[in-house]
């Protein structure tokens, strides 16, 4: 009843001064959004008034919108209070257009991502764990890549990729890597505590995947050097485990040096953190104030005058 009352109506209004929509049959929409002027072309007295009339959201890949002539009629009257002359096609169907992310671009791109981040020297040997699945996406969506900095090397590695359309992320993507890293390894033969000094006779140095270390692999044995975190036998070193010489772990003693002039004063105090030489270090005094300074290469901390 409501549809042929709009249509008695439409058949008394006067055309809005002359506009007429030639509907077309089939459009591609490439924006989030759909215009009068995406389905229909738009001419006559007052046309300019029309074109940007808002349609609504465009359909998802693989759905069909459809609007028929009287179905535009009434909404042209309804926002705006004027009636139009529809012609061209009876109705128009809308889809999105759209391309498809396939695999191999994908693994492309996660492969590029991994080489950048682990592989400078070119050794690093990635193969994908299985094939990324296939999806549509708007046809002018990119891929872009997570970035990967500060992520530890693992042997068994996901590159999260973002499917970006608009300005916003569309969807996002994992591809799982296998990655190797061949170089020679230094091995603990027993269990290493925090803090103990790297001394040969505890590694034994063999070829292996450097991903296994859980991060760059240390490709020596720096003298008087200490490790950060415990390592148990079996393990590889990590270059991240290496404390320099001179490093000063949370909980030991530190001599905190104070100096103007010819004056000088020095306390003992409890480190609160880690730090290596020329890095800053709070320390606890025995009354209970903490003061700030930077580690020295004697393993002194020069206090920060404030």
């Amino acid at each position: 009843m409501r549809a042929l009352l709009c249509a008695a109506a439409l058949a008394w209004l006067p055309a809005a001064q002359g506009a007429e929509l030639a509907l077309r049959e089939t459009v591609m929409a490439v924006q989030p959004r759909l215009h009068l002027a995406d389905v229909a072309e738009v001419s006559g007295e007052g046309a300019a008034a029309l074109v940007s009339l808002d349609l609504g959201s465009a359909p998802r890949i693989g759905y069909v919108a459809r609007w028929t002539r009287a179905q535009l009629q009434e909404l042209v009257l309804r926002r705006t209070g004027r009636s139009v002359a529809v012609t061209g096609a009876q109705q128009v169907q809308v889809r999105m257009a759209s391309r498809l992310v396939a695999s191999a671009e994908q693994l492309a791109l996660a492969m590029q991502a991994v080489q950048a981040a682990f592989g400078a020297d070119g050794s690093l040997q990635a193969t994908p764990l299985r094939a990324p699945a296939e999806v549509e996406a708007p046809q002018d969506a990119r891929l872009a890549v997570r970035p990967l900095a500060g992520r530890p090397l693992a042997p068994r590695f996901e590159v999260w990729l973002d499917v970006l359309w608009q300005d916003a992320v569309y969807r996002s993507l994992r591809v799982e890597l296998a990655l190797e890293l061949p170089r020679q390894l230094y091995v603990a033969r027993r269990d290493l505590a925090a803090g103990e000094l790297l001394l040969p006779a505890d590694f034994e140095a063999r070829p292996g995947n450097a991903a296994l270390a859980g991060g760059l692999a240390a490709d020596s044995l720096p003298s008087g050097a200490r490790l950060r975190q415990p390592l148990r036998a079996g393990q590889a070193l990590a270059a991240s485990q290496l404390a320099p010489a001179g490093f000063l772990r949370r909980g030991e003693r530190a001599v905190l040096r104070w100096q103007s002039g010819a004056l000088q004063l020095e306390r003992e105090g409890i480190a609160l953190g880690d730090a290596a030489p020329g890095e800053p270090v709070q320390l606890r005094m025995s009354g209970g104030a903490v003061l700030a300074g930077r580690l020295q290469q004697d393993g002194t901390v020069q206090a920060d005058l404030q």
